[in-house]
Protein backbone atom coordinates (compact mmCIF):
# COMPACT_ATOMS: atom_id res chain seq x y z
CA UNK A 1 0.00 0.00 0.00
CA UNK A 2 0.91 3.26 -1.22
CA UNK A 3 2.14 5.83 1.49
CA UNK A 4 -0.25 8.81 1.63
CA UNK A 5 2.09 11.84 1.54
CA UNK A 6 1.35 14.90 0.20
CA UNK A 7 3.32 17.00 -2.32
CA UNK A 8 4.76 19.53 0.32
CA UNK A 9 5.54 16.74 2.26
CA UNK A 10 8.27 15.35 -0.38
CA UNK A 11 11.04 17.02 -0.10
CA UNK A 12 11.09 17.04 3.68
CA UNK A 13 10.70 13.38 3.50
CA UNK A 14 12.92 13.12 0.58
CA UNK A 15 15.55 15.05 2.63
CA UNK A 16 14.97 13.08 5.75
CA UNK A 17 15.80 9.52 4.15
CA UNK A 18 19.41 11.25 3.40
CA UNK A 19 19.75 13.26 6.31
CA UNK A 20 19.10 10.17 8.32
CA UNK A 21 21.43 7.71 6.51
CA UNK A 22 18.76 5.45 5.51
CA UNK A 23 20.16 6.55 2.49
CA UNK A 24 24.02 6.07 2.03
CA UNK A 25 26.62 8.34 0.38
CA UNK A 26 26.92 7.65 -2.98
CA UNK A 27 23.39 5.33 -3.57
CA UNK A 28 21.29 6.70 -6.20
CA UNK A 29 18.27 8.24 -6.11
CA UNK A 30 15.55 6.68 -8.43
CA UNK A 31 12.63 8.58 -8.84
CA UNK A 32 9.78 6.43 -9.56
CA UNK A 33 10.97 4.01 -6.52
CA UNK A 34 10.39 7.05 -4.04
CA UNK A 35 7.56 8.41 -5.91
CA UNK A 36 5.81 4.83 -5.02
CA UNK A 37 7.27 4.84 -1.45
CA UNK A 38 5.99 8.36 -0.98
CA UNK A 39 2.76 7.62 -2.91
CA UNK A 40 2.63 11.07 -5.06
CA UNK A 41 3.33 11.49 -9.20
CA UNK A 42 6.91 11.02 -10.08
CA UNK A 43 7.10 15.75 -10.64
CA UNK A 44 6.94 16.45 -6.77
CA UNK A 45 9.96 14.30 -6.60
CA UNK A 46 11.82 15.58 -9.44
CA UNK A 47 11.04 19.04 -7.81
CA UNK A 48 12.69 17.58 -4.71
CA UNK A 49 15.55 16.35 -6.27
CA UNK A 50 16.35 19.39 -8.08
CA UNK A 51 15.95 21.90 -4.44
CA UNK A 52 18.19 19.31 -3.00
CA UNK A 53 20.84 19.42 -5.93
CA UNK A 54 20.93 23.08 -5.27
CA UNK A 55 21.37 23.03 -1.63
CA UNK A 56 24.10 20.44 -2.31
CA UNK A 57 23.40 17.30 -0.95
CA UNK A 58 22.76 15.33 -3.86
CA UNK A 59 24.27 14.99 -7.63
CA UNK A 60 23.01 14.37 -10.86
CA UNK A 61 24.74 12.19 -13.21
CA UNK A 62 25.58 12.09 -16.95
CA UNK A 63 22.06 9.97 -17.18
CA UNK A 64 20.12 12.42 -15.49
CA UNK A 65 19.60 10.13 -12.27
CA UNK A 66 20.75 11.51 -8.78
CA UNK A 67 22.96 10.47 -6.06
CA UNK A 68 23.52 11.15 -2.24
CA UNK A 69 26.41 13.32 -2.99
CA UNK A 70 30.15 12.31 -2.15
CA UNK A 71 32.64 14.89 -0.44
CA UNK A 72 35.92 14.85 -1.27
CA UNK A 73 38.69 15.44 0.78
CA UNK A 74 38.81 19.10 0.29
CA UNK A 75 34.94 19.76 0.88
CA UNK A 76 35.04 18.06 4.20
CA UNK A 77 38.26 20.47 4.79
CA UNK A 78 36.25 23.54 4.24
CA UNK A 79 33.06 22.16 6.02
CA UNK A 80 35.33 22.14 9.20
CA UNK A 81 36.87 25.76 8.07
CA UNK A 82 33.75 27.34 7.54
CA UNK A 83 32.83 25.59 11.03
CA UNK A 84 35.57 27.35 13.07
CA UNK A 85 34.48 30.62 11.39
CA UNK A 86 30.95 30.46 12.13
CA UNK A 87 30.05 28.32 15.03
CA UNK A 88 32.92 29.58 17.14
CA UNK A 89 31.10 33.06 16.55
CA UNK A 90 28.20 31.33 17.71
CA UNK A 91 29.29 30.13 20.77
CA UNK A 92 30.69 33.93 21.98
CA UNK A 93 27.10 35.93 20.95
CA UNK A 94 25.54 32.67 22.71
CA UNK A 95 26.98 33.51 25.64
CA UNK A 96 26.40 36.93 25.93
CA UNK A 97 22.73 36.62 24.60
CA UNK A 98 20.79 33.40 25.22
CA UNK A 99 17.90 33.95 27.70
CA UNK A 100 16.46 31.51 30.49
CA UNK A 101 14.21 29.82 27.63
CA UNK A 102 16.98 29.42 25.29
CA UNK A 103 19.06 27.94 28.12
CA UNK A 104 16.46 25.54 29.14
CA UNK A 105 15.93 24.30 25.26
CA UNK A 106 19.57 23.23 24.92
CA UNK A 107 19.18 21.44 27.69
CA UNK A 108 16.78 19.46 26.92
CA UNK A 109 18.27 19.30 23.57
CA UNK A 110 20.99 17.95 25.06
CA UNK A 111 19.03 15.60 27.54
CA UNK A 112 17.78 14.11 24.35
CA UNK A 113 20.68 13.32 22.83
CA UNK A 114 22.19 11.57 25.90
CA UNK A 115 18.72 9.39 25.88
CA UNK A 116 19.69 8.03 21.85
CA UNK A 117 23.21 7.95 22.76
CA UNK A 118 22.24 5.34 25.70
CA UNK A 119 19.73 3.68 23.49
CA UNK A 120 22.95 3.44 20.51
CA UNK A 121 20.61 5.19 18.08
CA UNK A 122 23.44 7.11 16.52
CA UNK A 123 21.35 9.00 13.74
CA UNK A 124 18.64 10.15 16.25
CA UNK A 125 21.96 11.01 18.19
CA UNK A 126 23.70 12.55 15.62
CA UNK A 127 20.15 15.09 14.59
CA UNK A 128 19.71 16.19 18.08
CA UNK A 129 23.25 17.17 19.09
CA UNK A 130 23.25 19.26 15.87
CA UNK A 131 19.95 20.69 17.21
CA UNK A 132 21.63 21.96 19.89
CA UNK A 133 24.03 23.65 17.77
CA UNK A 134 21.26 24.88 15.87
CA UNK A 135 19.78 26.80 19.04
CA UNK A 136 22.84 27.96 19.94
CA UNK A 137 22.68 29.79 16.50
CA UNK A 138 19.65 31.17 17.34
CA UNK A 139 20.15 32.19 20.74
CA UNK A 140 22.72 35.06 18.99
CA UNK A 141 19.89 36.74 17.75
CA UNK A 142 22.09 37.55 14.37
CA UNK A 143 20.25 36.52 11.21
CA UNK A 144 23.20 36.60 9.16
CA UNK A 145 24.95 34.23 11.69
CA UNK A 146 22.03 32.28 11.54
CA UNK A 147 22.05 32.02 7.70
CA UNK A 148 25.20 30.99 7.29
CA UNK A 149 25.23 28.46 9.94
CA UNK A 150 21.63 27.06 8.24
CA UNK A 151 23.85 26.86 5.09
CA UNK A 152 26.66 24.80 6.01
CA UNK A 153 24.41 21.86 8.66
CA UNK A 154 22.60 19.88 6.17
CA UNK A 155 26.20 19.17 5.51
CA UNK A 156 27.84 18.50 8.63
CA UNK A 157 24.91 16.19 9.56
CA UNK A 158 25.36 14.08 6.32
CA UNK A 159 29.08 14.04 7.00
CA UNK A 160 28.84 12.97 10.56
CA UNK A 161 25.88 10.45 10.77
CA UNK A 162 28.70 8.34 8.56
CA UNK A 163 31.85 9.32 10.50
CA UNK A 164 30.24 8.78 13.91
CA UNK A 165 28.78 5.07 12.28
CA UNK A 166 32.40 4.43 11.25
CA UNK A 167 33.45 5.16 14.40
CA UNK A 168 31.21 4.94 17.37
CA UNK A 169 33.06 6.19 19.98
CA UNK A 170 33.58 9.50 19.10
CA UNK A 171 29.83 10.17 19.57
CA UNK A 172 30.57 9.92 23.52
CA UNK A 173 33.41 12.59 22.90
CA UNK A 174 30.58 14.62 21.45
CA UNK A 175 28.44 13.98 24.32
CA UNK A 176 31.09 15.35 26.70
CA UNK A 177 32.06 18.55 24.53
CA UNK A 178 28.48 20.01 23.93
CA UNK A 179 28.41 19.55 27.79
CA UNK A 180 31.27 21.95 28.35
CA UNK A 181 30.39 24.43 25.32
CA UNK A 182 26.58 24.62 26.95
CA UNK A 183 28.29 25.12 30.66
CA UNK A 184 30.22 27.90 29.41
CA UNK A 185 27.14 29.21 27.78
CA UNK A 186 24.97 28.97 30.74
CA UNK A 187 28.33 30.64 32.45
CA UNK A 188 27.73 33.89 30.43
CA UNK A 189 31.28 33.59 29.69
CA UNK A 190 31.39 34.28 26.12
CA UNK A 191 35.57 33.69 26.09
CA UNK A 192 35.39 30.62 27.86
CA UNK A 193 32.00 29.46 25.24
CA UNK A 194 33.95 30.46 22.12
CA UNK A 195 36.97 28.41 23.62
CA UNK A 196 34.84 25.06 24.31
CA UNK A 197 33.32 25.61 20.98
CA UNK A 198 36.82 25.79 18.98
CA UNK A 199 37.69 22.74 21.42
CA UNK A 200 35.06 20.72 20.04
CA UNK A 201 36.13 21.24 16.06
CA UNK A 202 39.93 20.92 16.55
CA UNK A 203 38.41 17.21 18.74
CA UNK A 204 36.37 16.50 15.39
CA UNK A 205 38.86 17.48 12.96
CA UNK A 206 41.41 15.31 14.58
CA UNK A 207 39.02 12.47 14.78
CA UNK A 208 38.56 13.01 11.22
CA UNK A 209 41.96 13.09 10.09
CA UNK A 210 42.94 9.68 11.85
CA UNK A 211 39.95 8.25 10.36
CA UNK A 212 40.47 9.25 6.49
CA UNK A 213 42.00 5.89 5.48
CA UNK A 214 38.43 4.21 6.95
CA UNK A 215 36.28 7.18 5.70
CA UNK A 216 38.03 6.69 1.99
CA UNK A 217 35.61 3.41 1.94
CA UNK A 218 32.56 4.82 3.95
CA UNK A 219 32.20 7.85 3.23
CA UNK A 220 33.38 7.17 -0.76
CA UNK A 221 35.62 10.22 -0.48
CA UNK A 222 36.89 11.41 -3.66
CA UNK A 223 40.71 11.62 -3.67
CA UNK A 224 42.34 15.12 -4.45
CA UNK A 225 45.92 16.07 -5.12
CA UNK A 226 48.30 15.19 -2.17
CA UNK A 227 49.36 18.56 -0.58
CA UNK A 228 50.58 17.61 3.04
CA UNK A 229 47.41 19.04 5.15
CA UNK A 230 46.94 15.62 5.80
CA UNK A 231 49.86 14.20 7.15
Amino acid sequence: MKKQTTEPDVYEQVKDKILSGTVNIGEKLVTQQLADYLGVSRTPVREALARLESEGLVIRGANQGYSVRRLTLKDATSLFEARMVIEVANAKFAASRAGNAALSAMQNKLAEASRHLSANELGAFQKAARGFHQLIATSTENEQLQRMFNQINDMVILFGITLIRSSPARAQEIERENQRIFQAIQAGDATRAAEAMQGHLNCAYDHFKRSIPGLAIALDLEPIAATGDYA
